[in-house]
């Protein structure tokens, strides 16, 4: 299956391939892709629910304008045929994981030093979201 997105940025064409799934939150399950012809790894967010649905709407009007290296970039969304809320949003892939990923495969220890860095990053981003009035809610 492949799904063609028109990003919301950049207002060009791709076709993403669905790979495998990374996970489901409250508000959406997030599944890894393939961007055709571009040839990179992206992660598809797309709603659980009638309900999560217009918070896939809102994350638009929050993630849209937000820049900086300790967040993960939000690349587009896909709209549904009436161009009233989205089917899914792009988001850049991660490869590492989550930080929980990271600790199971470090047998549940990181040294020290990791940890700090580890810490200033996440607190890097919280702050950066926080100076714009943004409140991250599942920053776990």
């Amino acid at each position: 299956m492949t799904t063609t997105c028109i990003h919301s940025t950049s207002k060009t064409a791709h076709n993403y391939v669905p790979l495998r799934p990374l996970g489901r939150g409250s508000s959406g399950a997030v599944t890894l892709a393939l961007a055709i012809p571009q040839g990179y790894l992206c992660a598809l967010k797309s709603s659980v629910s009638p309900v999560t649905t217009s918070l896939l709407l809102r994350e638009i009007q929050i993630l849209q304008p937000l820049d900086s290296p300790f967040v993960i970039k939000y690349l587009g969304s896909q709209m549904f045929p009436d161009n009233s809320v989205p089917s899914f949003h792009v988001f850049e892939f991660m490869d590492g994981g989550s930080l929980a990923d990271v600790v199971r495969r470090s047998g549940g220890r990181l040294q020290e030093q990791l940890v700090r860095q580890y810490t200033r990053s996440i607190v890097q981003g919280l702050c950066y979201l926080h100076g714009r009035g943004i409140v991250h809610c599942d920053a776990t």
